[in-house]
């Protein structure tokens, strides 16, 4: 008898510790560690679709704490090839022979990785990587 007590009371108090541990979302495997946002960038209706895209650059920036790499000073791109480069919309180039255009710009670029916010409601997830 004492032992069925005893799972009686423990269980409850085990599947609790599990579904605490569960809902934590202890660390996110992004660059910013956290499982959201922020803040909750415009959506349709709240503004245009430049303002929605750069609402979301703005706390993307913010929760990564980088610079955008679209500002003039900061501009590094993707090229096809180091004479492809613009030199006015580049900074720096990085080759990359993969790329269908000339150069690429992406919304953040560090040494570990490049970040790129969009705003689009179907967004295909293959055939967009590189090695």
């Amino acid at each position: 008898m004492k032992r069925i007590l005893q799972i009686v009371v423990n269980a409850p108090l085990i599947v609790f510790i599990i579904s605490v541990v569960l809902l934590l979302n202890i660390t996110a495997p992004n660059p910013t560690h956290r499982p959201y946002s922020s803040q909750m960038p415009l959506t349709s209706g709240q503004g245009s679709g430049s303002e929605i895209g750069n609402s979301a650059e703005v706390i993307l920036a913010a929760d990564l704490r980088l610079p955008n790499n679209n500002s003039p000073e900061q501009r590094q791109c993707l090229c096809k090839n180091t004479s492809s480069a613009n030199g006015k919309a580049c900074n720096l180039c990085l080759p990359v022979n993969d790329l269908q255009s000339d150069y690429r710009i992406p919304d953040f670029i560090t040494a570990d990785f490049m970040a790129e916010s969009k705003n689009t409601q179907n967004l295909l997830y293959t055939g967009r990587e590189f090695d």
